[in-house]
């Protein structure tokens, strides 16, 4: 009886022991981005085939942009003092319109993107309240498009090469924190957003 009490106080202690070296290790967040490269590299083509046409044609095209930006959730392992290895899961919509001067037809496109990155995390300067860090990623996107016009619409999908880095971070807090990134990449150059670490 002695020794299993023993052995059962020894597994708790061990348990508490393990459990306190991984408290503050795991961080989830969520985020917003600007979006700004991803909506563009995919309305490029069309607008530069608009161009092309409209300069051989005499036509003047139109092409108008809407996006919401990157809505991201993600999760960080603390490795290290300095490495966080995590991944990050975002969404984006785009809006685009195509207008010929000669045409009264518009032609529209809905596009849906999903974002996976696996991503590290390097800490510069770090204290209990400051986080100086860089990061890179690479990982894949999927976009989904449907053009829809007056008399025919299509669909395509299609997966692709993704990536970020960002060389600026700042995050500011304890458990709950915000932070701020900078960079360039498949979400776009600016990131913001809040996380919480256990």
């Amino acid at each position: 009886m002695k020794k299993a009490s023993v052995f059962a106080s020894l597994v708790l202690v061990f348990s508490v022991a393990a459990h306190a070296q991984q408290a503050g290790r795991h961080e989830v967040r969520i985020g917003y981005s600007d979006g700004f490269t991803l909506a563009n590299d995919e309305i490029l083509p069309r607008m530069m085939t608009n161009i092309f046409v409209a300069v051989l044609t005499g036509t003047k095209t139109t092409v108008n942009t809407r996006t919401f930006g990157v809505i991201e959730t993600g999760y960080r392992f603390q490795l290290t003092k300095h490495i966080k290895l995590g991944a990050d899961v975002a969404y984006q919509l785009a809006r685009t319109e195509i207008k010929t001067q000669e045409s009264a037809d518009i032609e529209k496109y809905k596009t849906n993107y999903f974002i996976i990155l696996p991503t590290i995390q390097f800490s510069y300067i770090k204290t209990n309240l400051l986080d100086f860090y860089g990061s890179a990623a690479t990982g894949a996107y999927m976009s989904s498009s449907q053009r829809i016009s007056a008399e025919k619409s299509a669909q395509r999908s299609k997966f692709d090469f993704a990536y970020q880095v960002n060389p600026v971070g700042l995050r500011v807090g304890r458990k709950l924190g915000g932070f701020v990134e900078l960079g360039f990449g498949t979400k776009g150059f600016a990131t913001a957003g809040i996380s919480y670490k256990f």
